[in-house]
């Protein structure tokens, strides 16, 4: 926010004309101070028509016509005030405003440092410097800028604004640290990015100092809390935890309070609330979001996904349809509408939406594994299967998809189909325990019960309580007569999960040791 200034000075005239002119200027002024803002533009038309050299009219006509949101006009009027008087530090103050309001930032700040030149400690003046070296987005004008808020609060040290604003030099600062350490993950160079990272940090934490001075300042503004807010979770994105998530859901809990019809503050605050787990907090901050605006498309789509969460299917299925009627053609929002059907059995309708979402979005992959498993609610094999393959496709390194494309070989007793889908598997994921004790199986059914030993032992490694390959493990001993071993493999298989049938019945048919 830029500052002006109302103009002072009249001219002392003696004639009868000038006479007129003063009483013009009186008006002028009288109207302006009233609000009556083209009545006072006409005023001071009037008295530059009578006199072309007057400073001071040539000032207030600029300062109005800046007022009414004419900033070229404003421009040409306030260049002629500082030319007819070049000491005249407010007019190029306002000079600088008008600039600002033309976007010509380079010329308003050019204006600025002469009335500074003028008037050191031109509190207005030097503020609105810093506005526009802020404006410029480069790293050195923000550099600039935090020098001259700085400035600017030597002048007012309890300035709301400058702090605030302030504020925002230092947080433009850390984004761009930020952005800095995410080129630098990018490329591999862990220390290039952990030192961003700090600076980063180093930065948000100034701002929110500013912020904190700001609402000490100005309890009452929302925009300060919003920011402190914004700044703490930046914080949060660069690992800060829950500390940082609370301090946030502090800020944006001020900020709805002050302004309850801000939109944007309800929607944060309910981001932060879901991140956090706290559910239905979040609710209820997305329902206030999605009043204030509910033509807006994020509102209802997060409603839906938390409803679905806490398996509140009705105020779900209502959110996704809302949204749909906002973005009918939205992938993700009918993947999650044909969820809420299946989850309620409405197999059919889950049909027809994930086909819908299949269709619109083909490289969607989700829709093509969700109508694998809707097809297999309703008995269609094979059309599951081709959706299976289709997520293969859309995903060379899907293990899910290969797992149910596994299993199902193996049911048919396809075993070398099955055991290159269990060994494409591991390959991607060495650490899936399931795939080795899957593969272990198929291979037992081979009759290649070394083999299959060795990848029971592969999940056991990665997990030593896994009851089933424990079982299995079992199995193989008892099949080569090593009876106390296999006894062993059961007794733990049923230590870890005492309902496991398969291990209690094998363990029964040995007998007690």
């Amino acid at each position: 926010m830029t500052r002006m200034l109302l103009l002072c000075g009249f001219l002392a005239l003696a004639s009868g004309a000038a006479l007129a002119q003063e009483d013009l200027f009186k008006q002028g002024v009288a109207a302006a101070q009233a609000g009556k803002t083209e009545a006072a533009i006409e005023c001071f038309r009037q008295v530059v028509a009578q006199d072309p050299r007057d400073a001071s009219a040539a000032s207030w006509l600029g300062y109005l016509l800046l007022k009414d949101g004419k900033p070229a006009e404003a421009v040409e009027w306030l260049q002629k005030a500082v030319t007819l008087n070049p000491r005249a530090e407010d007019a190029y103050n306002n000079l600088g405003n008008a600039y600002m309001a033309a976007q010509q930032t380079e010329q308003a700040i050019a204006a600025y440092e002469k009335a500074l030149a003028i008037k050191p400690d031109y509190y207005d003046a030097r503020y609105n410097l810093a506005n526009a070296y802020l404006a410029l987005g480069t790293g050195s004008g923000v550099e600039k800028a935090v020098k001259a808020y700085k400035e600017a609060l030597a002048l007012q040290p309890k300035s709301a604004e400058a702090h605030n604003n302030l504020g925002l030099a230092y947080a433009r600062l850390g984004r761009s640290y930020a952005q800095g350490r995410d080129k630098h993950l990018a490329a591999g160079d862990k220390e290039k990015a952990e030192r961003s990272g700090r600076e980063a940090l180093r930065f948000y934490e100034r701002a929110i100092e500013e912020y904190q001075a700001a609402t000490a300042a100005d309890a009452a503004s929302g925009a300060y809390w919003l920011n402190m807010a914004l700044a703490y979770r930046e914080i949060l994105a660069l690992g800060g935890g829950a500390e940082a998530r609370q301090q946030a859901i502090n800020a944006l809990k001020k900020t709805t309070a002050l302004r309850p019809d801000d939109y944007a503050a309800h929607l944060m605050l309910a981001d932060l609330y879901s991140e956090g787990n706290l559910l239905a907090e979040a609710i209820a901050e997305y329902s206030a979001a999605a009043r204030l605006q509910p033509a807006e498309f994020d509102p209802h789509y997060r409603l839906g996904t938390l409803y679905f969460k806490t398996g509140a299917y009705e105020p779900a299925l209502a959110s996704f349809q809302k949204a749909l009627e906002i973005r009918p053609n939205d992938a993700r929002t009918l993947n999650n509408l044909g969820c809420v059907y299946h989850n309620t059995k409405r197999y059919e309708e889950a049909l027809e939406i994930f086909t819908k979402a299949a269709t619109v979005d083909p490289g969607f992959a989700t829709s093509h594994a969700n109508l694998a498993t809707v097809y297999a609610a309703l008995g269609k094999t094979e059309e599951s299967l081709a959706a299976w393959r289709k997520v293969i496709e859309l995903e060379p390194r899907n293990t899910k998809a290969r797992l149910v494309l596994a299993a199902h070989y193996l049911d048919q007793d396809d075993l070398a189909r099955a055991e290159g889908l269990y060994r494409e598997v591991v390959a991607i994921n060495a650490q899936s325990v399931e795939a080795h004790n899957a593969l272990g199986y198929v291979l037992w059914r081979q009759k290649k019960v070394d083999a299959a030993i060795q990848e029971f032992n592969k999940a056991l490694q990665i997990n030593p309580k896994h009851a089933p390959a424990l079982n299995n493990l079992g199995a193989m001993y008892e099949e080569r007569n090593q009876i106390e071993r296999a006894r062993e493999m059961y007794k733990r298989a049923l230590d870890v999960d005492p309902s496991h049938s398969d291990a209690r019945k094998n363990l029964e048919r040995l007998g007690s040791s």
